[in-house]
């Protein structure tokens, strides 16, 4: 807290410096980013078959219908996001303290039955696939890649791309790259790494091409003239093209 001793400005007087002494100092550090305690938020990370994921700093819970507690495990960060496959889990983490890789934690690969850990693994995003497989995808520090793990942990396949996995009757990903302009595509990941891109999204309307020419759209090239065109000697408006071959709003004289 600061108190002024002196200062030169009043009310008649110009306006001066003023002089500051601290009477009294405190620190006190705040929440961190994972941290959301004074949030009410009791929502699973996931439910499946009548079981429930529950995570909170440090710990991960499974919960059954009827409210009991099947197991716990301890984690070392704060649960996120959870995807169930084949009797398998796969937990996304924030990290309590700052890494070279931000405050991305482990992604932990458990067994449903028991919570027991299956493995480690690295990743920001994940997505569930049939038969316990899950992706797996990381952004940053020239990583840009997805990764299909078994129910083991093992890599079964590789993309070159990241982003919202959406997963239906194939694999797709809308990309984000963090570029402007960006460079993502809504693509389709096929086996064997290949990937089937679409053209780029466009994050800003300067990035838009402009609009073809009356000319250059179909049907435009019929003359859809108005009925004072066919006054000689008249200066107007045209609707689209006149005969006289003018462009939309231009005037024309017959």
């Amino acid at each position: 807290m600061a108190r002024s001793e002196q200062s030169g400005r009043t009310s008649r007087e110009p306006t001066g410096p003023w002089r500051v002494s601290v009477e009294e100092y405190g620190r006190q550090p705040g929440l961190p980013p994972y941290d959301r305690r004074g949030f009410a938020d009791d929502r699973p990370l996931a439910s499946r078959d009548g079981l429930s994921i529950h995570g909170r700093a440090g710990s991960l819970s499974c919960v059954d219908a009827a409210g009991t507690t099947r197991w716990t495990h301890d984690c070392a960060g704060r649960p996120n996001a959870a995807h169930i496959s084949g009797g398998r889990l796969l937990v996304t983490t924030d990290s309590p303290e700052y890494t070279p890789w931000g405050n991305l934690g482990p992604a932990l690969l458990l067994d449903l039955a028991d919570g027991a850990r299956i493995t480690e693994l690295r990743g920001e995003r994940g997505a569930a696939l049939p038969g316990g497989r899950f992706l797996l995808g990381l952004e940053g520090y020239d990583f840009y890649d997805t990764w299909e793990h078994d129910r083991d942990g093992t890599v079964l396949d590789s993309w070159r791309s990241y982003g919202h996995y959406v997963i239906g009757t194939g694999i797709r990903v809308v990309e984000t790259d963090r570029r402007i302009p960006t460079g993502s595509r809504v693509v389709r990941l096929l086996p064997g790494g290949v990937i089937k891109r679409r053209r780029p999204r466009r994050s800003t309307a300067s990035d838009r091409p402009a609009p073809p020419s009356p000319r250059e759209r179909p049907g435009a090239g019929r003359p859809v003239p108005d009925a004072r065109c066919r006054t000689p000697g008249a200066r107007h408006r045209c609707r689209r093209h006149c005969p006289h071959g003018c462009r939309r709003r231009a005037y024309c004289r017959s």
